[in-house]
């Protein structure tokens, strides 16, 4: 009889740089968020934790701050680093030539800094120190989107800059409006619009011609691919109340319907939201984060592809034997290159001091990632629970196992079942209490579920 060991733990083995099959994980730096890729995976662009200031990465030179950091004006809204896919341009949310307001900067290489605004649109007006800021760039570096505030309103408004136009307002149909993504060459941009009670709605512009895409619900673009005829995000599916991962695809001048590519599970009704940060060109590699709660700490990285849906990292991970350091928590997937080889994300060290660490996942040109398997699925309902929680799983075949509980430390909390598992669906409680009865202090509390070589990986959230 197979031996299977389903585990609640704090995370997974370190194995970095370690290689199973054709996938690679590996660790770029600390103290930054990679948020950008080149084309051929060999640039990456960001923000420092620290200061929120602008960096570019490469293996050569390493993670290195391109300065005009914004954080010291204290504006509003914070933007994205975007890196051109020839790896030559960064754009990003930096402070102005007279550090008075953030805005909008652009960084070539060899040349350094160009203020983008001002010169800024005619009813652009600073609010809180800040006049605009970087969301997107297009894939030749021609074009970057973000918002701007208005004089008077107080309120964000979409651009779309270029060296021959400046900076440009997209409008809006609603209140407010922000880019936040655009195709390779600038024609296509997507972000959200304002509706006028208050909810942010997907949109798209062609050619500055805008379309609200999808359901009249909470939505967003955030990622755009190359020909500018597929846009991802997400948007609030009405049956489930969840903010789904999600979808557009366009055939000649039209828009066709929402696709919901999912959600993953835990995710709650109302609060939580499943986010597609970057899409490859065909459509067929989906990277973002999944924040159960609405909380931004507790997040998580998934990646979808037509064939799986949307899985945690982790549980792609461990399906592919990599086991990064069990002291590190996977936060969110923040970009794929065109082809769908190479991915990056962030994540944070849940021991002291905390530290934020980028890495990299590169898929080798043998690796179907739809054919990653997925042989056991454990979930927990509630997550984040405050008494009690109902832990789910599915064995195709009867096996002997384990089902415990791990605090943040490695520690063993409790063992709930040990012995022979029955085949069929399962269902087994935690009552929040550790093996001595007592109940469990608040904090975060991982998943891992293995049988032979796979492992499938989670976090549980503790509130008392």
């Amino acid at each position: 009889m197979k031996k299977v060991s389903l585990c609640l733990f704090v995370g997974l083995a370190a194995v970095a740089g370690y290689a199973h099959a054709d996938v690679t994980f590996t660790y770029l730096f600390t103290d930054g968020y990679p948020l950008s890729i080149s084309s051929d995976g060999t640039v990456v662009a960001g923000n420092n934790y620290s200061d929120y200031g602008p960096f570019r990465w490469t293996q050569e030179t390493g993670r290195v701050e391109l300065g005009m950091a914004s954080a010291p004006v204290l504006g509003r809204s914070a933007g994205i680093a975007r890196v051109s896919q020839d790896g030559t341009k960064v754009a990003s949310t930096v402070h102005s030539n007279d550090s008075t307001v953030v805005t909008s900067g652009l960084w070539t290489l060899g040349q350094g800094w160009q203020q983008l605004m001002p010169p800024s649109p005619p009813d652009a007006g600073s609010t809180d120190n800040d006049l605009s800021s970087v969301w997107g760039m297009s894939g030749d570096g021609s074009t970057v989107v973000g918002l701007y505030w208005r004089s008077g309103f107080g309120r964000a408004n979409g651009y779309r800059w270029t060296q021959a136009t400046g900076a440009v307002s997209l409008g809006s149909t609603g209140g407010a409006s922000r880019a936040q993504a655009a195709n390779y060459d600038g024609s296509v941009i997507g972000g959200w619009d304002e509706h006028p009670t208050g909810f942010w709605r997907a949109t798209v512009w062609v050619n500055g011609q805008q379309s609200l895409l999808g359901l009249d619900q909470w939505g967003e673009v955030r990622a755009i691919n190359n020909y500018g005829n597929i846009a991802a995000g997400y948007q609030r599916d009405p049956v489930t109340d969840i903010r789904q991962a999600a979808m557009w695809k366009r055939n000649g001048g039209a828009w066709g319907p929402t696709q919901l590519l999912g959600y993953l599970p835990g995710t709650s009704p109302g609060y939580g939201i499943n986010r597609v940060e970057g899409i490859s060109t065909d459509g067929n590699m989906a990277v973002g984060y999944c924040t159960f709660g609405g909380d931004p700490f507790y997040t998580t990285g998934f990646i979808w592809t037509p064939s799986t849906g949307i899985v945690d990292v982790n549980q792609f991970l461990a399906d592919n034997g990599i086991l990064p350091d069990p002291s590190f928590s996977i936060q969110s997937m923040t970009a794929v290159t065109p082809d769908g080889k190479v991915l990056v994300g962030f994540g944070k060290d849940v021991v002291q001091p905390f530290k934020t660490r980028a890495f990299m996942i590169r898929l080798d040109d043998a690796v179907d990632v739809a054919t990653s398997p997925s042989r056991v699925q454990l979930s927990a309902q509630p997550n984040p629970l405050r008494t009690a929680t109902t832990l789910q799983f599915n064995l195709a075949n009867a096996d002997t196992g384990s089902l415990c509980i791990y605090d943040s430390a490695g520690r063993l909390v409790r063992r709930l079942l040990d012995g022979a598992i029955p085949a069929g669906p399962r269902q087994v409680t935690w009552d929040g209490r550790d093996a001595t009865g007592s109940r469990v202090v608040s904090g975060v509390y991982y998943t891992r579920l293995e049988t032979g070589s796979n492992r499938v990986t989670g976090k549980l959230v503790v509130l008392q």
